[in-house]
């Protein structure tokens, strides 16, 4: 509580000097006091003298019967027959250039029968007052059980103020702590005002004090260290041994100079690279969308609803590409797809982003039991539906995220948008204070890019794409993580014409808008992943994979390139489990090429693709969960995520596991991982 200024102890508070027993020496500037002798001190309990509160056997009696021993009592004066004393808890905050003093003493102030205050000695003044407690300690044995209850509720704590390490007095439940308006304004003090301001009066009926404002001390409380703390503890561990060495050797003259240089250099350019070294991003958890049965669409359905919108020619095209797709009978859309003929109107692209965005939010937050005051970053993408407000505010409306939250809308990114969200906000969480949570949010709306022309390259999207999305939480904080993020490499060779165009969102000549997907779409993929690989291998690749990697660098330099083929170097030496895209069965026949890997090394691609069709820029995240719920992650697993997307991009993400998921009856993959993995004929007839 913050009260004016001008609040001091009672006007005529004498003191002697009482030690907390068990206190840890303190350097006060104060003269060390001679010992008392037995008898020259009074019972804080009882009043009497020649004995200490804790042998005090009017405090044993209390204890032996059950009764709260109160420590304080609230009375107004009058001429009783009984001695009370008075003791005033003195906090003083004194600001130095290199540290902040802590001085906290205890005065007794002894009140004979007319209430007059006997004045001892006053002890030296250790600085100017910024905030008093007063604590009433008489107890006599007919106090009332309201006077009882009237204990405070007093504790400790260390914390750190303004970069300065303090000692702080929490009172959890009196009315009698006062802080000056001067200590609020000195060490940037929050108040706010108090919804019942009520008077607080001394006990010799000196004056009234109106409490004006209630609040919390704002600050880091707990043992953090700052930098300065940190510095100072390197430094006087490592110098010990660095000034030992030169005199184990016998040097000849060990000057002070030397000896500051040499442990104050080492001391300085640690403290410099633990600052500058980025923070490790942790992956907490992550939740995907799981569609309701209801939503399913096998191909029978899918072929009866797409012949009202296409004309026969198309629908022939389209099921043929639906058999040599890689999907299942068990994929889902929305249920504006449901409708005939399906509805693309706004108002159901929105149901289809809530529902999906909400659900998977809603699992997350379940699973990590963070609630939404805690996310301080939050990234959403979706590339082909950027309403207003966007679905970022969207989420921020619907979880009540707090004013100061950042948040980001990706669109127009495409299917590798999912890592793209990831490296922005491992980005923002690294120059975010420690401890800061990001959420990422990844999905594609399917409503309102139905395309219904007669345009075969703009109807391969129809037949692959799917509902789904996935939500993830990140955090600077390792603590309960699940995964570490090690590596997020981006490529872009957007710069090509061919690259550029090779996925493109545009009309055909009757004014359908579609998504045309080029025939040179493997070729762009492979030159991304090339690109993208080159830059990945250094992170990860062992020193013997690295090796032959230069070697057949340098050897296609010298001699001709065309008669020496790139080595592609053996990333299941760096990775142990592999999610890639899973854009189609062609995308993944080309990367399992590229990357020379095995069948069970892209069967999380493959089932995902069959069980949940293209799911954009989540599909990775299904396909981690297909991981974890067969059981194959381990401790200390690396896992290499790999999208692709227009643009065009390739984007790639190395992750480390720590703690690896139990097997759970939820998740996308809970109800039919037994299934799992089945033989996906090339020509899925039905």
């Amino acid at each position: 509580m913050a009260g004016p200024s001008d609040v001091m102890k009672p006007e005529s508070s004498g003191a002697k000097n009482y030690k907390n027993k068990g206190r840890a020496k303190q350097t006060t500037g104060f003269k060390k006091k001679e010992k008392k002798e037995k008898g020259d001190f009074n019972c804080f309990v009882c009043g009497e003298p020649g004995h200490i509160a804790r042998k005090c056997r009017m405090r044993k009696g209390r204890k032996e019967g059950g009764q709260p021993s109160a420590n304080v009592v609230v009375s107004e004066a009058g001429g009783g027959s009984r001695k009370q004393t008075l003791m005033v808890r003195l906090i003083v905050l004194r600001h130095a250039p290199a540290a902040t003093a802590y001085v906290e003493d205890h005065y007794e102030d002894e009140v004979d029968q007319n209430q007059n205050y006997v004045q001892p000695p006053a002890p030296p003044s250790p600085g100017h007052p910024l905030a008093y407690h007063r604590n009433g300690t008489s107890a006599p044995p007919e106090v009332t059980q309201a006077e009882q209850n009237q204990r405070h509720n007093l504790f400790h704590t260390k914390g750190v103020v303004k970069e300065h390490s303090v000692q702080v007095t929490i009172d959890g439940g009196s009315c009698n702590n006062l802080a000056s308006m001067e200590m609020v304004e000195n060490l940037s003090l929050t108040t706010r005002p108090h919804q019942h301001p009520y008077y607080i009066q001394w006990f010799n009926n000196s004056g009234k004090v109106k409490e004006a404002h209630g609040g919390g001390l704002t600050g880091h409380f707990g043992m953090k260290k700052t930098e300065h703390e940190r510095l100072y503890r390197l430094l006087v561990s490592s110098m010990l041994p660095i000034v030992a060495v030169p005199l184990m050797l016998k040097a000849a003259e060990l000057r002070p100079v030397h000896v500051f240089l040499a442990a104050f250099v080492p001391a300085a350019l640690a403290a410099v690279y633990l600052r500058l070294r980025p923070r490790a991003v942790y992956m907490v958890d992550y939740a995907c969308f799981c569609p309701s049965p209801g939503l399913r669409v096998p191909f029978a359905a899918f072929q009866e609803h797409a012949s009202t919108c296409v004309d026969e020619r198309s629908l022939r095209f389209m099921v043929r590409l639906l058999e040599r797709s890689g999907l299942g009978e068990e994929t889902c859309l929305p249920d504006a797809q449901h409708y005939i003929p399906p509805e693309r109107d706004l108002g159901s692209s929105r149901d289809e982003a809530e529902l999906v965005v909400f659900s998977a939010i809603d699992d997350l937050l379940a699973k990590t039991k963070v609630s939404g005051e805690d996310i301080d970053i939050l990234v959403v993408n979706c590339s082909l539906f950027a309403p207003t407000p966007s679905f970022a505010d969207m989420v921020v409306s619907r979880y009540k995220l707090r004013e100061d939250v950042r948040s980001v809308h990706l669109a127009g990114m495409g299917c590798s948008a999912g890592l793209i969200s990831v490296e922005l906000a491992r980005n923002l969480l690294q120059v975010a204070p420690g401890g800061s949570n990001a959420l990422v949010v990844s999905t594609e709306t399917i409503t309102r890019n139905y395309y219904t022309g007669k345009e075969r390259a703009m109807l391969l999207p129809n037949c692959l794409f799917r509902m789904g999305g996935a939500a993830v939480l990140l955090s600077t904080r390792g603590r309960n993580a699940r995964f570490r993020l090690a590596h997020v490499v981006r490529t872009l060779t957007g710069a090509k014409d061919s690259a550029y165009r090779c996925v493109y969102q545009e009309e055909d000549d009757r004014g359908n808008v579609g998504i045309n997907l080029s025939k040179d779409l493997m070729v762009t993929a492979g030159d991304a992943l090339t690109a993208n690989i080159t830059a990945m291998g250094p992170l990860v690749l062992p020193a013997s994979e690295q090796l032959l990697f230069a070697l057949s660098f340098v050897a296609r330099k010298v001699v001709s390139s065309s008669r020496i083929k790139p080595y592609i170097p053996d990333f299941r030496t760096a990775f142990e489990h592999f999610c890639i895209h899973a854009g189609g069965r062609a995308v993944i026949d080309e990367l399992q090429r590229s990357l020379r890997l095995s069948d069970e090394q892209v069967e999380a691609s493959r089932m995902t693709l069959h069980r949940f069709g293209n799911t954009s820029s989540s599909s990775l995240w299904y396909e981690l969960a297909y991981i974890e719920a067969k059981g194959r992650m381990r401790k200390g697993d690396r896992v290499w995520m790999i999208g692709i997307g227009s643009g065009f991009k390739c984007n790639s993400a190395a992750w480390e596991c720590i703690h690896p998921a139990p097997v759970a009856a939820d998740g996308p993959w809970a109800t039919c991982v037994h299934r799992y993995p089945i033989d996906v004929p090339d020509v899925l007839k039905h």
